[in-house]
């Protein structure tokens, strides 16, 4: 399951506190994403949202330390009992290095799949990085 963190802290480079926002991934419960963010950051920060992701999958992983976090919507069709063609969204995220970058990955990704799908919309997040428990 995935989860979606806010946290402040203070960033001793800058001075000043900063908000910062991650994906925590292999979740069961809020309270276990609350303990991995506080021992990621030395309990040296304060947690101020979470909440259950939307996210279906994550595509690929970090190559560099260029690559962002974006989300994309995908289409998924297929053909219900009654012979309609039906269509379903789902979210998933990408790692790359920007918005042509990650519909390459997205392409690349929606080949492997049996159903005609379709990129709905592709964003840049706000997101910082993965903390896997």
């Amino acid at each position: 399951m995935y989860f979606e963190a806010v946290i402040k802290r203070n960033d001793k480079e800058k001075a000043k506190e900063v908000t910062e926002r991650f994906i925590v991934v292999n979740a069961e419960l809020f309270s276990e994403v609350e303990k991995a963010l506080l021992e990621e950051f030395n309990n040296e920060c304060v947690v101020n949202a979470i909440k259950q992701s939307k996210l279906k999958e994550i595509v690929n992983s970090r190559v560099n330390e260029d690559d962002e976090i974006f989300y994309a919507t995908l289409e998924s069709y297929y053909m219900s009992e009654s012979g309609e063609e039906k269509a379903s969204k789902s979210e998933v995220a990408v790692f790359a290095t920007n918005m042509t970058d990650a519909k390459t990955k997205l392409d690349a990704y929606m080949k492997q799949g049996l159903d005609d799908m379709a990129i709905v919309k592709i964003a840049k997040t706000k997101f910082l990085d993965l903390i896997e428990i």
